[in-house]
């Protein structure tokens, strides 16, 4: 299953790649209504714009077009390299164009894929490929297979904790709220992605994907919301009413992490050396 991931790509398109390069959260862009290329004219999801803000309070808000502006500042390419690290391999032709910025790329992801790379982010940079059998043994005990942990480091320490401090932010006064849990940090950014402009769908006011990707200081979770086809079997078309990342996706992670974590100690992020 792949799907268009939306505002969730931020982190990992727009501000990690900003911030390995040389800049910080409290590096500031203007957020005006701006004409990117020759046509693009992206908008803000609440038709507002805020004037000069930092990489934190676009974060924080999930505001489109400065995002796009930090994905400048970044360049497509130290994106892509780092997407590439974190087990998102793009088309590096079709998607060699700045609405990357806004989870606007041609194949999707999937939400493990998704789960991967936060889990870079909360693992201080590291990406680790993804598994589902860590041993088979035979009724001898004896092991007959084990995975080999598979493991690339995809930015600096400091950069992930800087991302992930920020994503903190979203959840504590941001459009994450819905996911706070009691005695543990959680770092989370929201995704929702609108109806495509298909005949079909003309006039529907709703969402046709909804996302909610967080993580704690032990466990990452991913939750995605939507239909897997457009149309139900009698022609009937389906989508999101009322619903977007920060809402029931939000209160599922919560939900299932939260109940996780209900017999584990108070747990903070671990700030590293060098920030």
């Amino acid at each position: 299953m792949k799907r268009q991931p939306g505002s969730t790509f931020k982190p990992i398109a727009d501000y990690a790649p900003a911030i390995e390069a040389g800049y910080a959260p409290a590096t500031v862009v203007n957020d005006v209504r701006t004409t990117f290329g020759t046509n693009w004219q992206p908008v803000n999801y609440d038709g507002k714009y805020r004037g000069i803000i930092s990489m934190r309070t676009a974060a924080q808000n999930s505001v489109n077009v400065a995002s796009i502006k930090f994905l400048q500042l970044a360049t497509i390419p130290n994106s892509l390299a780092m997407l590439a690290k974190m087990g998102i391999e793009l088309d590096p032709e079709k998607d060699n164009n700045l609405s990357i910025a806004l989870g606007g790329i041609t194949y999707g992801v999937s939400p493990l894929q998704m789960a991967a790379a936060y889990g870079t982010l909360a693992n201080g940079g590291v990406y680790t490929q993804p598994w589902c059998i860590t041993r088979i043994e035979d009724s001898q005990n004896k092991v007959i297979y084990e995975n080999e942990l598979a493991q690339t480091i995809a930015m600096k320490e400091t950069t992930a904790y800087l991302v992930t401090d920020m994503l903190r932010t979203v959840t504590t006064s941001g459009t994450g709220t819905r996911a706070q849990l009691p005695n543990r940090d959680v770092a989370s950014k929201t995704g929702t992605v609108q109806l495509p402009d298909l005949s079909y769908f003309k006039g529907l006011n709703g969402n046709r994907d909804a996302w909610f990707a967080a993580y704690s200081p032990e466990m990452v979770g991913v939750v995605w919301m939507g239909y897997d086809n457009d149309k139900d079997a009698n022609g009937k078309v389906q989508y999101l009413r009322q619903i977007y990342g920060g809402k029931y996706p939000a209160l599922i992670w919560k939900y299932v992490i939260g109940g996780a974590s209900t017999d584990l100690p108070e747990s903070r992020f671990k700030r590293p050396a060098g920030i």
